[in-house]
């Protein structure tokens, strides 16, 4: 096999890794909002919490200049604009909302 060869191969290897990654993702994302869905909202703070002390924890692995905060920010927002519509809806109904 030719240099050039080997190099087309290796490249279509790594798409394919990485659409693979990004299809896992995808179902991934989709089974985390399919379940917060389901959780009380009394406990959606707790989740938060939870989920910024794990990920940090779990940063620590990866090293700085491979990590990307801007893209775990999105299930921190996630959390805390769930946790707003919570309230926002609690208030409209006129009970009382979740933290």
């Amino acid at each position: 096999m030719t240099f050039e060869k080997q190099v087309m191969q290796a490249i279509a290897e790594i798409n394919n890794t990485q659409l693979t990654h990004l299809n896992r993702q995808l179902a991934t994302e989709a089974m985390l909002e399919a379940l917060l869905d389901r959780v009380d909202p009394q406990a959606l703070p707790a989740i938060a919490e939870e989920y910024d002390a794990a990920l940090l924890r779990l940063a620590e692995g990866l090293p700085p200049d491979m990590q990307r905060p801007d893209v775990w920010q999105q299930w921190s927002t996630l959390l805390s604009d769930r946790q707003r519509y919570v309230r926002e809806l609690a208030a409209l109904r006129g009970t009382p909302g979740a933290g």
